[in-house]
């Protein structure tokens, strides 16, 4: 079955809904603004013109850098997805192999004795260990994979409650744009607002990447196994040699158990 991340996805669409309903906010302030600027004294429109500038300057930030974290924002779904498969089609199936590869559970066991057969358990042990330590390995991946996960749906759900606020109080500029005596300090409360929310984006940004780059430098961590730089830890050969019947060995190090 598949992950989702419904916060996630919540958020996700909340923002799109609220990039549209911004369109219209904004268009509202602006057909406001050229209705009601002209009726403003002679000596305050300069003023209202240029206050209009650095609003429209702000807004026009605020929204590129928003419209860019949105197409470039990911899916913690599909990251949730992928540590799941690490658990279940990696690390489970590890421990499964590591708990069947044990001498009790071979069919050699209990029929041979000698230095050989000891040599044979220390191996048999070791790559069970080994297994064992692939599991840890992907319970370590799951794990940092989830801290990315719940990064991405904290940093897109107060994305979404940041925006609305600004949406919220981008809607009351609008209306006090409206009459003569509201248009210049609701020009000046807009641009106030679109800083505010350009740093809270920032704010949130900044928290996202902090979570971000200390659990890429867990996977890192995570890359080599116990020293063996992605091979999987040999057989000692010479351990086992007298295990084998073609040796020509005058004396073999085990026997055959009754």
């Amino acid at each position: 079955m598949a992950v989702v991340d419904s916060a996630f996805e919540d958020a996700i669409q909340g923002i799109e809904d609220g990039i549209k309903q911004f369109e219209q906010i904004w268009d509202d302030f602006v057909n406001a603004v050229n209705v009601v600027l002209p009726r403003l004294p002679a000596y305050l429109q300069p003023v209202g013109k240029k206050s209009f500038n650095t609003l429209s300057t702000k807004k026009d930030n605020v929204l590129e850098k928003l419209v860019k974290v949105y197409v470039e924002r990911g899916s913690a779904s599909a990251v949730r997805q992928v540590a799941s498969d690490w658990n279940t089609e990696v690390g489970e199936k590890a421990s499964e192999l590591a708990d069947t590869l044990t001498t009790t559970q071979l069919p050699s066991h209990n029929k041979w004795e000698g230095r050989a057969y000891i040599a044979y358990k220390e191996v048999v042990a070791f790559q069970s260990t080994k297994l064992g330590e692939v599991k840890t390995m992907t319970d370590g991946v799951h794990s940092a994979l989830v801290d990315i996960a719940n990064a991405m749906t904290t940093f897109w759900t107060g994305m979404k409650l940041a925006y609305y606020t600004f949406l919220a109080a981008m809607t009351g500029c609008a209306a006090g744009a409206c009459t003569v005596v509201g248009l210049i300090p609701s020009i000046i409360a807009g641009a106030g607002f679109c800083a505010k929310f350009y740093d809270d984006l920032d704010e949130l940004s900044t928290a996202f990447r902090n979570a971000l780059e200390t659990n890429e430098a867990k996977l890192e961590d995570l890359q080599t196994l116990k020293g063996t730089e992605g091979r999987w830890p040999p057989i000692n050969g010479e351990a086992l040699s007298d295990a084998s019947v073609l040796d020509e060995d005058k004396e073999s190090d085990w026997k055959a158990l009754p």
